[in-house]
């Protein structure tokens, strides 16, 4: 959780995309790390993506070398037959997650007046076209790599793309067919992803908040891994 947090709080240089959107000028300060806000969400919606993924799909992830072996970097992943219509929690799911997240609110539902009204209307808009995303373009069974996070202090040294070629590798592998793999990342992160995965589709959220301080419309990219032909066919081979 605090790994990820970190990395989604980010710093000056490196501050999540998506988040900065979601909270607004309103709500941001800087470095972002000492806005209570900031980590505030960031810290619940990390909390609850780890739970989902510790109930119904698994944790890959990258340790130090040397001194404490603290985890680095991890991915959250939800494996194929996990999701249904985009979703990682329908009803019958949120029942069975621990009570103290499902029926805690997230911070900005929960104080509307601390963080405004559009920050409210951004993230149902958020979730809404996410969710819709990934029903859209990944209705298949298929990898859904949920979160890839790295340490501020460990990023530019590869440790997210060798996460991702291990979800790569997974899905080639998977029986009796190989599947896809898919994300939803922000336009920053469009580049990274199209060395690997195809931008299927491109979706702007518009701002509910139209004044001239706003950060406009945010674009995301639904991005598709698909294993080569040859991989199957490299697969039978070993079968026999």
């Amino acid at each position: 959780v605090e790994l990820a947090t970190t990395a989604f709080v980010g710093t000056d240089k490196s501050a999540g995309e998506g988040l900065r959107w979601l909270l607004g000028p309103e709500n941001r300060s800087s470095p972002p790390s000492s806005s209570d806000k900031t980590v505030d969400c960031v810290r619940y919606t990390v909390k609850r993506f780890t739970k989902t993924t510790f109930l119904w799909g698994c944790v890959i992830g990258c340790r130090e070398d040397e001194g404490t072996g603290q985890l680095v970097s991890a991915a959250l992943l939800f494996p194929p037959g996990a999701i249904t219509d985009g979703q990682v929690l329908p009803w019958y799911r949120q029942l069975v997650l621990d009570a103290s997240l499902y029926w805690e609110k997230s911070p900005i539902e929960s104080n509307p007046q601390r963080f405004g009204p559009h920050a409210v209307a951004r993230g149902k808009a958020f979730i809404s076209a996410l969710s819709s995303f990934h029903a859209k373009h990944a209705s298949c069974p298929h990898w859904y790599v949920n979160v890839l996070a790295v340490h501020p202090d460990h990023q530019g040294k590869g440790l997210g793309s060798m996460l991702l070629k291990t979800v790569m590798g997974m899905a080639q592998r998977a029986q009796p067919n190989s599947v896809p793999v898919y994300l939803e990342c922000f336009a920053s992160k469009g580049a990274y992803y199209s060395k690997w995965m195809e931008a299927v589709e491109q979706i702007e959220m518009a701002n509910p908040d139209t004044s001239a301080e706003s950060d406009g419309p945010l674009k995301a990219f639904a991005m598709v891994y698909k294993p080569p032909a040859s991989a199957k066919e490299g697969r039978a081979e070993e079968d026999k």
